[in-house]
């Protein structure tokens, strides 16, 4: 049964095949008959173009390729950092600025505000740098020093640069100014000198808190 069912097929096939003239050559007759013909022709150019490589040649090494056995050869073993370690590097001591420096940065922070602190700075006022910020202002300290009675003994604990120290004694009082540091004692001196008060002063150096007990005022 599958032989003449087939056969019908096959015969309808035939019927509606495009039969060609055999005159006149296809032009995909053509492209099939000369197919072999290119495949051999490019097989040939790659064999000219093929350049004959002798076995002794090795591609030269870029920069990031490097032989394994250099690289193994510079890296330590493990042994070897065992067996010399490397010294701890010491810490290098805080640079410490100078007086003057210090003086100056802090002179420059508050320099608009120098005739509010002593109004004659412009005739030769000290400070250290602590001073330009620890000083009282002149104001406030002349209003601290006129609740004072005149020609009264006042002790001044903490004389800084002698702000405080300098309206007391312009107040007509005898101060006792004292100060830890001697270098802020010689600009306190100093200040005062400036003032005209520098008799009504007396500067002692040395910590307020041991010397507490032995003032009297």
């Amino acid at each position: 049964m599958a032989k003449r069912s087939a056969t019908p097929v096959i015969a309808r096939r035939r019927a509606k095949a495009v039969t060609l003239p055999r005159n006149v050559p296809h032009r995909f007759l053509r492209l099939l008959a000369a197919s072999p013909k290119i495949a051999r022709r490019r097989q040939r150019q790659r064999q000219r173009s093929l350049i004959a490589v002798p076995s002794s040649f090795r591609p030269p090494l870029g920069n990031s390729e490097k032989p394994r056995c250099a690289i193994q050869s510079r890296t330590p073993s493990p042994t070897h950092e065992a067996e010399t370690p490397q010294k701890p590097k010491r810490p290098e001591p805080p640079h410490e600025e100078s007086p003057d420096v210090a003086a100056a940065a802090a002179a420059g922070k508050y320099w608009a505000h120098r005739h509010s602190l002593f109004t004659l700075y412009d005739r030769g006022v000290r400070m250290d740098a602590e001073g330009w910020y620890s000083a009282t202002p002149e104001s406030i300290a002349a209003a601290q020093a006129a609740r004072a009675a005149p020609a009264g003994l006042v002790v001044d604990a903490f004389a800084g640069v002698g702000g405080n120290s300098i309206q007391f004694a312009a107040r007509g009082c005898y101060v006792i100014a004292v100060e830890i540091d001697p270098c802020k004692v010689q600009l306190a001196r100093h200040n005062a000198r400036i003032y005209g008060v520098e008799d009504m002063i007396e500067f002692v150096v040395g910590d307020f808190f041991r010397l507490a007990p032995s003032l009297k005022v």
